[in-house]
C-alpha cells in the first residue's frame, strides 16, 4: 500500500505506522519514532527505580500534566489559541517547567508556527490561513525540579479550517 493512500485510510489523531518518521538533530527516519522522548522516559525509569530504595515522600514522583479545556479544538484560519496548563500540578511540591511544541511529523499542515510565550505555563498561537483543512498537533510537555526529574505530555490537536 502506497504511504498516501495509508495515511487517507488513518484517524488523523493516530501517528503509529510503519510510516511514521521522526526528525532528530536534523535526520528524518522511521527509526527514530522514540529517539526525542528518550531523555524523559530514560529518567522516568531512573525515578521509578529510586521508588524500590527509598520510602513514598523521599523518592520523585512525575507531574499532572493537564490542559485547560478540549484536547481536539476546530480553529479558523486567523483565530488565536490559547494554551493554558494552569491546572498542571505535581504531587511533591516540586517546580515546573513548561514547554509548548508543534509535533510537526503528526500534523498534517506542514508550514511553521510560532506559539508565543512557549516556555509559559499559558502560551498561544495564531493559527495560520490554509486553503483545506488541516491539523495541528501541539504538545505540553511538562518537566518537574525534582531528582531525577519527570516529564509528562499532553496533546492538544488543532484542525484547522479555513
Amino acid at each position: 500500500m502506497k504511504e498516501s493512500a495509508y495515511y487517507n485510510n488513518i484517524s488523523k489523531n493516530i501517528y503509529t505506522s510503519q510510516f511514521a518518521k521522526d526528525t532528530l538533530n536534523g535526520v528524518t527516519d522511521r527509526k527514530l519514532s522514540v529517539a526525542r522522548w528518550r531523555p524523559a522516559y530514560q529518567s522516568d525509569f531512573a525515578a521509578r527505580a529510586e521508588w524500590l530504595e527509598q520510602s513514598y515522600a523521599e523518592a520523585n514522583h512525575p507531574p499532572d500534566a493537564r490542559i485547560v479545556g478540549a484536547n481536539s479544538r476546530t480553529v479558523r484560519s486567523g483565530d488565536t489559541v490559547t494554551l493554558d496548563a494552569g491546572p498542571s500540578s505535581d504531587p511533591d511540591g516540586d517546580s515546573l517547567s513548561f514547554k509548548w511544541w508543534v509535533y510537526k511529523e503528526a500534523s498534517s499542515y506542514s508550514g511553521n508556527v510560532t506559539i508565543s510565550s512557549n516556555t509559559n505555563r499559558k502560551a498561544s498561537l495564531k493559527v495560520p490561513g490554509v486553503s483545506s483543512q488541516k491539523d495541528l498537533h501541539v504538545i505540553l510537555e511538562v518537566k518537574d525540579s525534582g531528582s531525577p526529574s519527570s516529564t509528562r505530555y499532553q496533546r492538544v490537536v488543532l484542525t484547522m479550517n479555513p
